[in-house]
């Protein structure tokens, strides 16, 4: 089988020619090859004796569906008037072999010589291969077809039966937001989109995730920015086409939403109670506050000493009491913005005795130091003493020089800001631990310390962060600090950051806590006009 002059130069560039044997060009009709079901040539080909030429040719197939083979034929005499047809390797079929006239060009849709055996093929979309055999001496073959449509005849060189595929994708414009913008609020997506046919959809995405559908012109979606992240954010539109055609174009933009300040503090907690359930337990209940945003917890003091956090009821046990002690407790509530209400009226309580006589002195107090706070102040610490009951306070004694030491101070908590001192003073400082009974433990360690020169004028602060591995979003540490007599205190946000500001400038005692951590407390140095970072790890 071979091709005339005319045949070859109509397939230049398209098939792969082996031997004498070439095929022109395969047209497809809407889409293109299968599997095909023709049960009698379910085989693979047998080469025949005499070569004779042999092309092979892959189809891509778009839409499954079933195909007519149409086959444009030369039969030089009545003898020689077939070729062989091999579709995916598997089914062979002997196009024409009768009823094809001699010397002319004939299209051919049958096999075996019969007319009414036409050549069909259910084909599933995908890429198919096509093998054409020659088999016969002089036959030539200029063009296959695989037509969808059973009901066209080819003429001529078959074009009235082809189709042309649409292969041109939509072209997308966004029109709104602009590259690169900044956005909030509720923002209008548009975009215009036009197609060689008609645009069947458009579809929105904003960072790769799809949220809108538009079927018709004007193609917008109302992006409500609030929803998503202020950070750079992808906005794309895709449009699509009957033949399904993809066009899409995408901008970035950024969203920065401002949400609105809060500054309304929570109510204040009302109809405070408590009572002393034995000598060492107080339980503290109050009535829930309320806020225009939420209230986020509670701050409970004893004697202006903040003793825990809140977040989850209105509920706090104190163990940490000693027998035979009037105590006041009150609660401030605050919210996530930080705002904090007014303390509340405090509630009064007088533990009772204890079940036993205590004679037990507590243990003589640690880890003393003296840390003077500028000219007229000096900051002094100690670490916790111990007794068999509790210990109710200490003492803390003080000596200019080498004068005789005296009491000039009772506290309960384990530091003290000793003020109104002189500039440029060496003062000496020892410590002694009492509980309820009226017994007393040793004197501590003696510490000095100097006072500073001159006078520093201005206000610092001090920052951090509290890492506790048992932090729940209802659990967060507090920090806690006496400044010439007043309690500072902050509650660490949800990355354990806190921030105490406006501190004359001097050494402080700072406390950290946290309910089920050991308490810790470190020494910070206040330096006017900056911000000192102090992190701690609780446990």
């Amino acid at each position: 089988m071979v091709l005339s002059p005319r045949e070859k130069s109509r397939m230049s560039g398209k098939v792969k020619r082996i031997s004498t044997f070439a095929l022109s060009a395969l047209v497809l009709l809407g889409v293109s090859l299968f599997v095909a079901t023709n049960k009698a040539a379910a085989a693979a080909c047998t080469a025949p004796t005499a070569d004779y030429g042999t092309a092979t040719s892959t189809v891509k197939i778009d839409n499954a569906t079933t195909y007519t083979v149409w086959s444009r034929l030369y039969a030089p005499d009545a003898a020689n008037n077939s070729y062989l047809l091999e579709v995916d390797g598997a089914n062979c079929y002997v196009v024409g072999d009768g009823g094809i006239n001699s010397g002319a060009w004939s299209w051919v849709d049958y096999q075996n010589g019969t007319a009414n055996s036409k050549i069909s093929l259910n084909l599933t979309a995908g890429n198919h291969t096509i093998k054409m055999i020659g088999r016969e001496a002089g036959v030539k073959l200029a063009r296959v077809l695989l037509v969808s449509d059973a009901s066209c005849t080819p003429v001529d060189n078959g074009d009235n039966c082809t189709v042309v595929q649409d292969t041109a994708a939509p072209v997308v414009t966004i029109t709104n937001p602009a590259a690169n913008a900044t956005v909030s609020g509720t923002v209008n997506i548009a975009a215009t989109a036009t197609d060689n046919t008609a645009v069947t959809k458009v579809e929105f995405y904003v960072n790769g995730n799809l949220v809108a559908t538009s079927t018709a012109a004007p193609y917008t979606y109302a992006w409500d920015t609030t929803k998503s992240a202020n950070s750079s954010t992808g906005v794309t539109v895709k449009a699509y086409d009957a033949a399904g055609n993809i066009g899409s174009d995408a901008a970035q933009v950024t969203v920065n939403n401002v949400a609105p300040q809060d500054t309304q503090a929570p109510s204040v907690p009302a109809s405070v109670t408590a009572t002393a359930n034995a000598y060492n337990k107080v339980t503290v209940k109050w009535n829930a506050s309320t806020d225009n945003v939420g209230v986020k917890g509670y701050i409970v003091t004893r004697d202006n000493v903040t003793l825990g956090n809140v977040t989850t009821g209105t509920q706090f046990v104190d163990t940490t009491t000693l027998p035979l002690t009037a105590y006041n407790y009150q609660v401030v509530a605050y919210d996530a913005a930080g705002n904090n209400s007014a303390a509340s009226t405090a509630a009064k309580v007088t533990t009772p005795s204890a079940p036993v006589t205590d004679t037990e002195a507590p243990s003589v107090p640690g880890g003393v130091a003296a840390v003077a706070a500028g000219s007229t102040q000096v900051n002094v610490s100690w670490a916790a003493s111990t007794d068999n009951v509790g210990v109710k306070g200490y003492d803390v004694y003080r000596a200019t020089g080498t004068g005789s030491a005296a009491k000039v101070a009772t506290v309960s908590t384990t530091s003290y800001g000793d003020t109104n001192l002189k500039a440029n003073t060496s003062y000496s400082y020892y410590i002694t631990a009492s509980d309820a009974a009226g017994n007393t433990s040793g004197k501590s360690a003696v510490v000095t310390a100097k006072t500073d020169a001159t006078v520093k004028k201005g206000h610092g602060g001090v920052k951090g962060k509290v890492s506790y591995d048992k932090k729940q979003w209802w659990n967060r540490p507090v920090v806690v600090m006496e400044v010439n007599g007043h309690t500072r205190a902050d509650v660490t946000d949800s990355k354990g950051n806190y921030h105490i500001g406006h501190l004359p400038e001097g050494n402080y005692s700072v406390k950290y806590m946290a309910l089920g951590a050991h308490t810790q407390t470190a020494t910070v140095k206040i330096t006017a006009g900056k911000v000192t970072t102090q992190n701690i790890t609780l446990r």
